[in-house]
């Protein structure tokens, strides 16, 4: 992970929050008038009629199955604005809205009669002019097996402000599923700019696919997707299928960060990721081909998610202090996160089965717990990196300590062995380069070790200089080096080794002696046996016929 990735994330995390904490208080802050409209109602179910009642108070007979049809009816009050609206909200049902007996609204007919899945979300009904004081009467058919058991509070509102109002009540379910959705995007661009730019930012993909899913998630569960899609079918198959595939990415981490698991406890967790994504499969098929809808296989899921906590639990169980700093984040995260699906789970059975008007219930508190695992998440991650890190920069100074000349810089004799022992075992040809620096032995003698000591790295410093970083640049020992590259770039090598020349006639202005070398240049074409050694004892031996060269000329 690079840091400048991080500052975006960060950057882009902090902003959001910003962003829906001042959103949050601005609406908070405004007025807007609202009638609670859940008084003096008629409710008939099952040929069974509940006259003047409030609709936290009622209590249903049963869960609503397929089939089953509920009315509704009150008179709207006198002093109501035709300007207005109400809303209900309903699961898996039609819905007809009748004014004195002319219908006014519709919804879902032409889904069920065709066998689709009706849309589960709010209604947000106008109130027509002239509506004041005249019956109104909602009649809704219920398309799919334990569809819904309460009816919320409903409210009347000026019409243009309905949204408005939609996003007061539910400010809090926004703010953290759309935080939890951006996140998410955020997290994964970053990690696909890390895989472009290999900088090890793979992982982190898995941890905004899990933000992202949860998000959505949460945005259709809590309905405040109707903010972006009035499709309450679409929204109703996106919220189960993220569902279904939330706990995928969440698998998936675990089994690339936590190293140290063994084998087969590797293996429960790759077949509980297929188990997921084949059970998402089918589900799928049966839900487009209207054979079973995603309402009617959750029970499945609720089996597979458990077998998938468990299979979560034996993987990661150990002792705390066997565990990684990073894995024990992850894991406490996990653990915190379960026992508030626990929680969230039993809020669900109870308000759904037990205490049907208890609407405080109706509240999920697993998006706002997802967003504190995803922070446990992002912070096991992060030390993770960090000790990866620590780890590679820690392997790389040791080797760099083994195959790296400490007067110079240019790799040794050690790092030349195992590029000679590659070329050698290769197919590829090429040249090698070797050169005897002048004058060592006569500089350390008049100037002392330290000016040799110069003269070695000036020659080194006008070496990579002169060939850049596209060459194997090594110094033997003493004053040997040499310069091993493929022979295709030959011209290119005597261009550079005519910049050497030219850098060391510079640098000996600067110094009382001279910095020169002879060299001599073979290639692997020119020996039978294609040794790297051989190749390099005919570069030697031109070497020498250069330095005796050069004597002579003197």
């Amino acid at each position: 992970m690079t840091r400048g990735i991080k500052y975006i994330i960060i950057g882009i995390a902090m902003v959001t929050a910003i962003t829906g904490l001042f959103f949050g208080v601005l609406l908070q802050g405004m007025d807007i008038p609202d009638r609670d409209f859940s008084e003096g109602w008629d409710i008939e179910i099952d040929g069974v009629v509940t006259r003047d009642t409030t609709l936290s108070d009622y209590r249903f007979p049963h869960i609503l199955n397929r089939g089953d049809e509920m009315t509704m009816t009150c008179t709207f009050p006198e002093d109501v604005d035709y300007r207005s609206a109400f809303n209900l909200l309903v699961y898996l049902t039609t819905v007809d809205v009748y004014l004195d007996g002319d219908s006014i609204y519709t919804y879902g007919h032409g889904r069920l009669d065709g066998g689709k899945m009706v849309g589960s979300g709010y209604h947000f009904v106008n109130v027509p002019e002239g509506a004041a004081g005249k019956e109104l009467k909602i009649v809704m058919h219920v398309a799919e097996d334990n569809a819904f058991s309460s009816i919320p509070d409903m409210y009347i509102v000026p019409a243009d402000l309905s949204m408005v109002a939609f996003v007061r009540d539910h400010i809090s379910l926004l703010f953290v599923s759309i935080f939890l959705y951006v996140l998410g995007i955020v997290l994964m661009v970053g990690a696909i700019i890390g895989v472009i730019m290999q900088n090890g930012f793979r992982q982190v993909t898995w941890v905004g696919s899990f933000s992202f899913l949860v998000g959505t998630w949460a945005m259709c569960s809590s309905k405040v997707i109707q903010l972006f899609s009035s499709n309450l079918a679409a929204n109703a198959t996106l919220e189960y299928l993220t569902l279904y595939l939330a706990i995928v990415p969440l698998l998936l981490q675990m089994y690339y960060q936590m190293d140290t698991i063994s084998r087969w406890r590797k293996t429960l967790l790759v077949l509980s990721v297929i188990t997921v994504m084949g059970y998402t499969v089918v589900a799928s098929y049966l839900h487009v081909t209207d054979k079973a809808h995603y309402c009617a296989t959750l029970p499945i899921f609720h089996v597979i998610m458990g077998i998938s906590v468990l299979v979560f639990i034996i993987a990661a169980v150990k002792p705390l202090d066997k565990m990684s700093i990073s894995d024990r984040v992850m894991y406490i995260g996990f653990i915190f996160l379960l026992s508030l699906g626990l929680v969230d789970l039993t809020r669900f059975m109870v308000q759904k089965y037990l205490l049907t008007n208890f609407q405080y219930l109706s509240q999920s508190v697993l998006p706002v717990g997802t967003l504190i695992f995803i922070i446990f998440l992002i912070i096991s991650y992060l030390i993770y990196t960090y000790s990866n890190i620590v780890e590679e920069t820690g392997r790389k100074t040791l080797e760099r300590m083994a195959y790296q000349d400490p007067l110079t810089g240019l790799s040794n004799r050690a790092r030349c062995e195992e590029i000679f022992k590659r070329l050698s075992t290769g197919n590829r040809e090429y040249l090698i380069v070797n050169m005897d620096l002048n004058g060592l032995k006569k500089t350390n003698d008049t100037y002392g070790h330290h000016m040799g000591d110069n003269l070695l790295k000036t020659f080194a410093d006008n070496m990579r200089k002169s060939f850049g970083d596209r060459y194997s640049l090594i110094r033997m020992g003493g004053d040997e080096f040499v310069v091993v590259a493929n022979e295709k770039d030959r011209e290119d090598v005597e261009l550079c080794l005519k910049r050497l020349e030219k850098f060391d006639e510079v640098s000996s202005l600067d110094y009382p002696f001279e910095v020169a070398a002879a060299w001599g240049l073979a290639v692997s074409s020119e020996v039978d046996t294609w040794d790297a050694e051989a190749v390099y004892k005919l570069a030697d031996q031109r070497m020498y016929e250069m330095k005796v060269a050069l004597k002579h000329e003197r």
